[in-house]
């Protein structure tokens, strides 16, 4: 649970004084469960009904709801075994589409089933891939990965392998209404220096782009950025790479499609030396109209925002920060979210040697230890939000100042959610200082205005709130997890 989380709000701006509060706050029955408390998923709106999914360690079900969070219906899957994993749900017209992964030995096996309209299984598992781990063992997890289009008429699997400074990978097209499937097809990217890759983004239009960019587990930072298109009907992968200027070296970009506009919109730190410290943000798009990428624009870290920052050494004040998502609004702006985060470890000791004890860590009577063990600590720390205008040109930035540290929970209660209605953004976070509210809203408008406010109710809030799973599942509605011991609720905000 929360070792320690303090927070504070800090902005660079004149700080709205009057509070703002949610239209609308409903939840439902608490209902039992055991295991990882991040297996709640919220799965969304189907038909007239909201969908959450329980892996609840025994069984997998899907909880059915009516708009007002009644709860109407427990449907077990008793096709996933107990082995089933990176289970997904998508909701189509008529139908739900399921993704999983099972594991035997050294294989891993995609399914792919579709369910009726009540969660009954609809036809027979359709066998979608296979693979098996090297004989040296893999550093994957999870050996299938799909993304699918905004509109749900496009969906692409794929398994990708990370070969050093090279990715290659297979990709084919899955049909929702029958299970059939595209042609496979292979795709590669060989670069100078070590690669990664992140979750393909697919445009209504059909086309799958596969973002590549320099690692930042190797010693040196890299200037590399790449996009592999596979187009649905021609079923062919072409590679579009960046120009980057030799003195930019990229750190952990992310990327989003704007649908809007047609673009894909690319946001990361980078710093002018190949082994250098953070000292900015740099943002480019990518025009899938043109096929083209635009020029690189970079905003530098103004020496003011470090004063605020708890750092011996100013200079590593943004090295371990990660963009976390690029939010849109209808008059071309966007702001680009970023949050300090870490993981470190903690040296502990349990058990009683010779007469002495030891408690949290800490001999009594200086004994030596007889168990000695680590735990990791996880650290969520500082929110920095960046406005853009319609042109990549950074036009400010507001920060939410934060500490949280937690051990071995995966950060389950820290770090934040947010929802972006059409003129500003709504950050959500846990504050367990005493004798305040534990939740916290913090809204940036788009001319920079600040305002936050505490749910002082419903009381549910009080409890374990898990805002890292929280999902927008409407233009102006959140569903946010709740657990009180053995039991979770799950709570919607409309704004």
């Amino acid at each position: 649970m929360i070792s320690k989380i303090k927070t504070l709000l800090f902005c660079i701006c004149i700080v709205a004084s009057n509070t703002t509060k949610a239209q609308n706050i409903t939840y439902t029955e608490a209902l039992e469960h055991k295991g990882d408390i991040a297996l709640n998923t919220t799965i969304g709106h189907f038909q007239d009904k909201l969908l959450f999914y329980r892996d609840n360690v025994k069984e997998h079900t899907l909880e059915f709801y009516d708009n007002q969070l009644k709860h109407t219906a427990t449907v077990i899957l008793d096709f996933l075994s107990k082995d089933a994993l990176y289970t997904k749900f998508i909701p189509l017209d008529t139908t739900i589409l399921t993704l999983f992964e099972e594991v035997n030995g050294t294989k891993h096996t995609l399914y792919a089933a579709i369910l009726d309209p009540t969660g009954r299984l609809k036809g027979n598992i359709k066998t979608l891939g296979q693979s098996r781990e090297h004989f040296l063992g893999n550093n994957k997890s999870q050996f299938f990965g799909s993304s699918i289009s905004k509109d749900k008429q496009h969906i692409f699997i794929y398994e990708i392998n990370n070969k050093s400074k090279a990715i290659d990978g297979i990709g084919f097209w899955l049909y929702a209404k029958d299970l059939s499937t595209s042609k496979k097809i292979k795709f590669n990217y060989q670069s100078g220096t070590l690669l990664e890759y992140s979750t393909p983004l697919i445009s209504n239009s059909g086309v799958a782009y596969i973002p590549l960019y320099a690692s930042n587990e190797s010693s040196s930072k890299g200037n590399d950025y790449a996009l592999i298109s596979i187009d649905q009907v021609s079923n062919k992968a072409n590679t579009h790479k960046l120009i980057s200027k030799q003195d930019v070296f990229l750190e952990k970009p992310i990327s989003k499609i704007n649908l809007t506009e047609d673009k894909i919109t690319v946001a990361t730190l980078y710093s002018n030396k190949r082994k250098g410290n953070a000292i900015g943000i740099a943002t480019f798009h990518w025009s899938m109209a043109d096929q083209n990428f635009s020029s690189l624009d970079t905003y530098t870290f103004e020496e003011d925002m470090t004063k605020g920052i708890k750092k011996r050494k100013k200079d590593k004040a943004f090295n371990n920060y990660e963009l976390g998502n690029i939010i849109f609004y209808p008059n071309g702006a966007f702001q680009v979210v970023a949050e300090e985060t870490y993981v470190s470890r903690v040296r502990m000791a349990s058990g009683f040697v010779a007469g002495g004890a030891w408690g949290m860590g800490f001999p009594i009577g200086g004994m030596t230890p007889y168990d000695m063990y680590y735990q990791n600590n996880f650290h969520y720390n500082d929110i920095l939000i960046f406005n853009y205008g319609e042109h990549l040109k950074c036009n400010g930035y507001r920060f939410i100042e934060k500490e949280q540290n937690t051990l071995n929970d995966n950060g389950n209660y820290s770090s934040y959610c947010s929802i972006a209605t059409d003129t500003s953004l709504r950050i959500l976070y846990n504050n367990f200082m005493r004798n305040t509210p534990p939740l916290n809203m913090v809204i940036i408008s788009l001319d920079g205005a600040i305002q936050s406010t505490a749910f002082a109710s419903p009381n549910i809030l009080n409890e374990g709130c898990l805002p890292k799973v929280a999902k927008q599942i409407a233009p102006n509605e959140l569903i946010l997890p709740v657990v009180s011991r053995n039991k979770v609720r799950f709570v919607r905000f409309q704004f």
